[in-house]
């Protein structure tokens, strides 16, 4: 996301910007004894600002007003909260602070006292939270611990994205849980994420071993903060000899309350950990069970999947763990599998030990679908797969050997096998042919798709088709490097006898003049201009699910607008930075979309390409993937 982006259009619509915020939380106790002996609880914020949350909220910052509602309770007797915040409008600069009473506080200010200046920090630094751990335990120690942790979150890839001292990139789980395990606390009694998509069960299953209970979302949660910090921390206040359950049973009764009164779609749920290790030998025991008995009617599986819902607050990779096993015995050739049916109702038994409390609010006009508390992992393309695959089986979850159901799952929707390659490993002194990527991380090995190690582990970079001088021009077997040379547009493995997608042909300009595309075909044209002009598109479609893919030339940017009807913009784009866009929506209804391929950086030929991967099974935005 594009900081202060904004685009202009000749019809005089004004793009708004959208955001999704991740806040992780953990319990913990503030040090604060009243006058003797330890506090009862000490509650951690760790408050990751180095991206756009920091200025999302009218210019001032959604970490901020989170800390702003645990001033609206302030530490007690008992009952110490101490908070980590970073901001990118201060240059990656983080303090410690003790949260005090101060219930009205102006935007994007902090009364607390200031405990300590660290300077710029890196938040997905690992280090960074194990030494705010240390410092909490040193000098607030207490009975109990609560962490929060207030950033984007990604689902089982991590959480805290760092745009200026960590280029960006996440605090993986295994980071997560190393950090926690390695400090001074070593566990913490809850964590608390009020964050996207963490909910789910590779995230709680690698967290299980260093806290007692998480609380935390399936969905992608509202940028407004619904946290409700000063509800369940109001409780705890007069609650602090409460029992860990008890207290995150109270965290999510407060989500969704305040959910409820701010008139946002979410869910919530806690998870005790302590019966992770049942859910995912039962997961993982399913999955083989699928692969091995439901081979003859797979059909089936993919039915199955295809029925499960995905909202446009989903990540249609991830799939609710509950409704997928129900999805499954209502297959009739399955259903008739004894050991299918005894294994569907063996997980639902294991996540209902896992999830003693879950609930959603459904805001009109959205409408309600299943959500058993925990989702998992389950894409359906292998290009989705491939590059996660690695990252994956790093995680402890790879014991469950979910994964390979996952494998079996992409190649049985026309993947076929997963691509093979060249594995140099041994720090290059040994090579090896024809192998996996999965196969290559088990030696940790670095893959190349497609070369050879008679190529040498020094290695080729990948070639494809370049087209160039707005795609007048094209030639095949050339590097993505060797095509910048000439400003061209690169696609990996596709040859010119392909078609480069446009012939170097003028953009229709304006909504009214857009030019009709079919489904599932490459399409382009030679955008010129500035900031805020667009070519513009049309195609017909019916309700369903669309997939919209992006390319232009390396050092220019384009993002995706669209309308229905011209003048009239849908919650439905993307302004990614970089030279290419990948992004799927929901659509009810038929008619035309008007598609606008807009310029933010740059100018020149790109290829664009909308496809349908699913239906939606009812108005709103509900939709069957």
């Amino acid at each position: 996301m594009k900081l202060n982006k904004s685009f202009w259009w000749s019809i005089a619509v004004i793009v708004p910007m959208f955001a999704l915020a991740l806040i992780v939380s953990c319990g913990g106790d503030d040090g604060d004894d009243g006058g003797g002996g330890q506090a009862k609880w000490t509650v951690m914020l760790y408050g990751a600002g180095n991206n756009d949350l920091d200025q999302a909220n009218n210019g001032t910052s959604y970490i901020v007003q989170d800390v702003q509602d645990m001033e609206k309770v302030g530490s007690q007797s008992g009952l110490n909260m101490i908070a980590m915040v970073s901001k990118y409008n201060g240059g990656g600069n983080a303090r410690y602070y003790k949260v005090e009473y101060f219930p009205n506080e102006n935007p994007n200010e902090l009364s607390s006292p200031e405990l300590e200046n660290l300077g710029t920090k890196d938040m997905s630094d690992p280090q960074t939270l194990r030494n705010f751990l240390n410092y909490c335990k040193a000098n607030y120690p207490a009975e109990n611990y609560q962490l929060i942790i207030d950033d984007h979150g990604a689902g089982w890839p991590g959480s805290c994205s760092d745009e200026l001292a960590g280029a960006g990139g996440l605090l993986t789980l295994p980071e997560t849980r190393e950090a926690i395990a390695t400090s001074d606390l070593q566990r913490v009694d809850v964590l608390t994420w009020h964050a996207c998509l963490m909910s789910m069960a590779e995230v709680a299953y690698e967290l299980r071993s260093v806290c007692d209970y998480m609380t935390s979302c399936q969905f992608t949660m509202p940028m407004e903060n619904i946290l409700g910090a000063d509800l369940w921390l109001g409780w705890l206040k007069d609650n602090q000899g409460a029992s860990n359950e008890d207290y995150a049973h109270k965290v999510v009764e407060s989500v969704i309350q305040r959910a409820q009164f701010k008139q946002k779609t979410t869910h919530y749920a806690m998870i005790k950990m302590s019966e992770m290790q049942n859910l995912g030998a039962a997961l993982g025991n399913f999955g083989n069970i699928l692969v091995q008995e439901g081979g003859a009617h797979w059909n089936e599986v993919l039915t199955a999947w295809n029925s499960t819902h995905s909202t446009n607050l989903d990540n249609p990779t991830y799939v609710d763990v509950r409704e997928f096993t129900n999805q499954i015995q209502a297959q009739p050739n399955l259903a008739a599998s004894n050991l299918i049916n005894q294994n569907a109702v063996a997980v639902r038994n294991a996540l209902n030990a896992a999830v003693p409390f879950t609930d959603t609010y459904f805001h009109s006009p959205d409408n309600p679908v299943p959500r058993g508390g925990l989702n998992v992992y389950i894409p359906w393309q292998l290009n989705q797969f491939v590059p996660d695959s690695v990252s994956y089986s790093n995680l402890q979850w790879r014991s469950t050997n979910w994964h390979s159901f996952v494998s079996t799952f992409v190649r049985s929707l026309g993947g076929g096998q997963d691509p093979t390659g060249r594995c140099c490993y041994n720090n290059n002194a040994d090579c090896a042919d024809n192998v996996t990527q999965a196969q290559c991380a088990t030696v940790t090995g670095v893959w190349t798709e497609g070369a050879t190690c008679a190529q040498g582990c020094g290695g080729q970079d990948p070639t494809g088709r370049c087209c160039y001088n707005n795609n007048a021009d094209c030639a095949d077997n050339v590097t993505q490097a060797q095509c910048a040379t000439v400003a061209g547009v690169w696609t990996q493995g596709a040859t010119c006898a392909q078609g480069c997608g446009g012939g170097g042909t003028d953009c229709p300009m304006t909504c009214e003049a857009a030019g009709q595309i079919a489904l599932g075909t490459i399409v382009g044209c030679d955008l010129q201009g500035s900031r805020g002009d667009a070519a513009w598109l049309r195609v017909p479609i019916t309700t369903g699910t669309y997939h919209f893919e992006l390319a232009t030339a390396t050092g220019n940017d384009y993002d995706v607008y669209t309308f229905a009807p011209c003048g009239t913009q849908m919650d439905c784009g993307s302004e990614a930075t970089g030279n290419t866009e990948d992004f799927t929506c929901d659509f009810t209804g038929q008619g035309d979309l008007f598609i606008a391929i807009a310029i933010w950086d740059g100018a020149g030929s790109f290829e664009f390409r909308i496809t349908q991967i699913g239906i939606i099974d009812q108005p709103g935005a509900i939709a069957v993937k």
